[in-house]
C-alpha cells in the first residue's frame, strides 16, 4: 500500500519533527494486508498513513479507525495481546488484529480490507485485552507514581524528585509532553514547546525519575498499579505487564475532546480535533486533502491554520457559540478562510470517499445553505477530564452544569489529581498544580493554585456540549461517546415504515462504560445529573471477573429506589428477583442475565445484578415466562453462572 494520508509537502515548524525517521522505510502485514511506515511509528499511525481509517461496521455503518476503536493486535508466533495504539510498528512482522470479523460476504470483506477498513464486527461482543488478566510480568514498588507526561505529570515528578523520592512516571506516548503545544501561547507567556523540551531533559537526567512509556494504567486500588507497556525484545514488540506498589500517587491524567453528538459522529473521516494534532505532529499524518473544521473551543482553529500551512484545504469552520473571541480567529481571517458561528453539524453521512456535512444555523433555526463535501471532519467539541483512574482508585464524580463536565469528587487513600483534570486549563497552572500535588500528598492539605486566563473580551470560554439528535430515519447513529455504547434515539416511524425491522445495534447498553460515554450520556439526556455519582462508581469498572475477594454487598433497591437509569430499562413490567447463584458466588452489580448460556449480547440479556453478596442477591429482571425455581445464566465476565430464581422482592 502507499501513504495517502502522509505528508508529502513542507510543513509548519509545529509538524516538522515527527518520531518517525522518514530515513528508515519499513514494511509489514497485518491482517494479510500489507502496509508501508517508517522507523517510529506505530502500528495505528501506519494503517491510518496508508488509508485505512476504518475499523470495521457497527449498526450498519462504518466506524473511524483512531485510538478508541482500535483493536488489541498480536505478533505471528506469540499470543499475547497489545494496545494497538501503543505498539510499534516493526519491520517484517506479522500483526494480527483480536476481534470479530463479518461472517458474511467474505469476498466482499477481502476487498474492503484492501481499500480502507479492518473489516471487524463491532456488533459483536467486546472483549476487553488480554493483558487485564495477565500475570504480572514484573512487580516493583514507587514512592511516587506518577500518571501522566504532560506539564503538570513532569512537575509532580521533579517535585517529589527533589524532596528525595523515588518517583515513576507512566506516559502513554513515545515521549512526554502532553497538549500544552496544540493550545499554542499567549503573549509575554514561555512557548509551550521550550517549556515541555526544558521539563523532558530535567527528567531524564534525575537519576530518581523512571520514566515508562508506551504505557499505561489500566487499573489502580489499595495502593498498587496495574500498567501494561509494549517494549521491543528481541527486534520483536512485545506487551510487558507490571505490578507497581505506591506510598502516593498524582493522577495528571489530563483532559479527552469531548464528542459532539450528532448523526455520523463516529463514521471514518470524522476525526477529534486533538487526535488529528497528535498524528500530524508525532507521525505526519493528516486526513485526506480536504477538510471541515468544526470547533466549539479557541484552539480548535488552529487545526484550520496549521492544515492550510500543511498543504491542505479548508472548505469552512464553523462554531456553535454565536459570537466566539479569539485570536485564532483573527489568524483564520487573515488566510481567508470561509467562517460561520452558531451553526451545529446537523449530521455527516458517507459519499464514497468522502463526508457529505450537514449544516444547521441553529441560532435562527434554519438548515445553512448547501452540505459541505469533504475528506474529513474534523471536530474540536471540549474538553472532558479523564477521571478514570481516579474512579477505579475509589475517588467519585460529579457532573458539573456549568462546564458540562464528570469531574473527580471526593478523596482517595494516597491518590490526588494534579492539572487539567482538576478543570485548570492553563500551562503555568497546570505546571503548579503539579508541585502543590506533591505537597498534598505529604501532609493531605489542598493548595489553591492560580489559573490566570486571558480575560473572556479576548478570549470566549469554550462552547456548551453539543447534542443533536437525528431528524429522520437511515441517518448513521449519534453515538453518546467514542467507544459507541449507546445512541440517540430515532424519532418514531410512522405508516408502513412501522411494519419493516430495526436496524440492528439502536439499543446497546452502557455498561463498564468510559467516561467520555457516561458525560455524553448526561449531555444527551439518557442519565440524570444527579445520577451522576452513582452511575460512575457502578459502570465505571474495570471489565474482568478475575479479583478473588467477593465485592462488598451493595444496599438493595427498592423498586421506587432504583436509580434513574434503570427505571424502565427492562420494560414497564419489570420487577426485583431474588437469586441463588450456583456455589453461593458473589456477583459485582451490573452482570448481565441471559436465558442461556449461547447468549453474549447487551441486546439480548433479561437482566441485570443490582446487589449481590454471598448471601444474598438481588436482580432486576425484565418480565419472561420464567418462575421461581427457574435456572437463569448470570455472565461476569468470560464466565457463565447458573442461578435459580427464588421469588420476587
Amino acid at each position: 500500500m502507499s501513504q495517502p494520508n502522509r505528508f508529502a509537502a513542507s510543513v509548519p515548524p509545529e509538524f516538522a519533527n515527527p518520531l518517525i525517521d522518514r530515513t528508515r522505510p519499513i514494511r509489514f502485514t497485518v491482517n494479510g494486508m500489507r502496509v508501508e511506515g517508517y522507523d517510529g511509528d506505530t502500528v495505528l499511525s501506519a494503517l491510518l498513513a496508508n488509508g485505512v481509517v476504518s475499523a470495521g461496521t457497527q449498526s450498519g455503518f462504518g466506524v473511524a479507525l483512531d485510538e478508541w476503536s482500535a483493536p488489541p493486535v498480536i505478533v505471528a508466533g506469540a499470543p499475547a495481546q497489545m494496545p494497538m495504539a501503543l505498539c510499534p510498528a516493526v519491520d517484517g512482522a506479522a500483526f494480527h488484529t483480536v476481534a470479530a470479523s463479518k461472517a458474511a460476504a467474505p469476498f466482499r470483506r477481502l476487498l474492503a480490507r484492501g481499500r480502507d477498513s479492518l473489516g471487524h464486527d463491532l456488533d459483536a461482543p467486546r472483549v476487553p485485552g488480554s493483558w487485564i488478566d495477565a500475570e504480572p510480568d514484573e512487580t516493583r514498588h514507587t514512592d511516587v507514581l506518577i500518571v501522566g507526561g504532560g506539564v503538570a505529570g513532569m512537575a509532580a515528578a521533579l517535585e517529589a524528585a527533589r524532596g528525595g523520592s523515588q518517583v515513576t512516571l507512566v506516559e502513554r506516548n513515545m515521549v512526554p509532553g502532553g497538549m500544552a503545544v496544540f493550545f499554542g501561547k499567549t503573549d509575554g507567556e514561555t512557548p509551550p514547546e521550550e517549556i515541555t523540551a526544558s521539563l523532558a531533559a530535567e527528567i531524564a537526567a534525575h537519576p530518581a525519575i523512571t520514566v515508562l512509556v508506551r504505557a499505561e494504567v489500566f487499573d489502580l486500588s489499595d495502593g498498587v498499579a496495574r500498567v501494561v507497556q509494549v517494549v521491543r525484545e528481541n527486534s520483536r514488540p512485545r506487551p510487558r505487564v507490571l505490578t507497581i506498589g505506591f506510598s502516593g500517587a498524582v493522577l495528571a491524567t489530563g483532559a479527552e475532546e469531548r464528542l459532539p453528538i450528532f448523526p455520523g459522529n463516529r463514521l471514518p473521516g470524522v476525526v477529534a480535533a486533538g487526535f488529528a494534532w497528535r498524528m500530524a505532529r508525532q507521525y505526519g499524518i493528516w486526513p485526506g486533502e480536504t477538510f471541515h473544521l468544526h470547533t466549539a473551543t479557541n484552539a480548535g482553529y488552529r487545526l484550520a491554520i496549521l492544515g492550510s500551512e500543511s498543504g491542505k484545504t479548508v472548505l469552512r469552520a464553523t462554531d456553535p457559540r454565536p459570537d466566539p473571541r479569539t485570536r485564532f480567529i483573527e489568524f483564520c481571517k487573515a488566510y481567508g478562510f470561509r467562517l460561520g458561528w452558531g451553526t451545529a453539524i446537523a449530521s455527516a453521512r458517507p459519499e464514497r470517499s468522502r463526508l457529505v456535512i450537514g449544516l444547521d444555523e441553529h441560532q435562527f433555526g434554519t438548515d445553512a445553505n448547501e452540505p459541505v463535501k469533504a475528506h474529513a471532519l474534523i471536530v474540536s467539541g471540549g474538553w472532558q477530564p479523564v477521571i478514570g483512574p481516579w474512579l477505579l482508585a475509589g475517588g467519585t464524580a460529579s457532573w458539573d452544569a456549568a462546564r458540562g463536565q464528570l469531574m473527580g469528587e471526593g478523596t482517595s487513600d494516597r491518590v490526588v489529581l494534579a492539572g487539567s483534570v482538576t478543570g485548570i486549563a492553563g500551562t503555568t497552572g497546570c505546571i503548579e498544580s503539579g508541585k502543590a500535588s506533591i505537597g498534598q500528598l505529604r501532609d493531605g492539605k489542598r493548595r489553591a493554585v492560580a489559573d490566570p486566563r486571558i480575560d473572556e473580551i479576548h478570549e470566549s470560554r469554550d462552547g456548551e456540549f453539543s447534542v443533536r439528535a437525528p431528524a429522520s430515519h437511515g441517518l448513521p447513529p449519534a453515538w453518546l461517546g467514542p467507544s459507541r455504547r449507546a445512541a440517540m434515539t430515532e424519532p418514531p416511524q410512522r405508516g408502513i415504515a412501522t411494519l419493516l425491522p430495526r436496524r440492528p445495534g439502536q439499543e446497546v447498553d452502557i455498561r463498564a462504560a468510559d467516561v467520555a460515554d457516561i458525560s455524553g450520556a448526561i449531555a444527551g439526556g439518557t442519565i440524570a445529573p444527579r445520577d451522576a455519582p452513582s452511575y460512575s462508581a457502578q459502570w465505571h469498572i474495570l471489565p474482568q471477573a478475575f479479583k478473588a475477594p467477593a465485592p462488598p454487598a451493595v444496599p438493595t433497591h427498592s423498586a421506587p429506589g432504583l436509580p434513574g437509569y434503570l427505571k424502565g430499562r427492562f420494560g414497564l413490567s419489570q420487577a426485583q428477583w431474588r437469586l441463588e447463584p450456583d456455589g453461593a458466588r458473589a456477583f459485582e452489580p451490573g452482570c448481565l442475565i441471559f436465558i442461556n448460556t449461547d447468549e453474549t449480547h447487551p441486546a439480548n440479556t433479561i437482566g441485570t445484578i443490582v446487589s449481590c453478596t454471598s448471601t444474598d442477591c438481588i436482580a432486576l429482571m425484565a418480565r419472561t415466562e420464567f418462575g421461581a425455581g427457574d435456572i437463569v445464566y448470570v455472565r461476569d465476565g468470560t464466565a457463565c453462572t447458573p442461578a435459580r430464581l427464588r421469588g420476587k422482592v
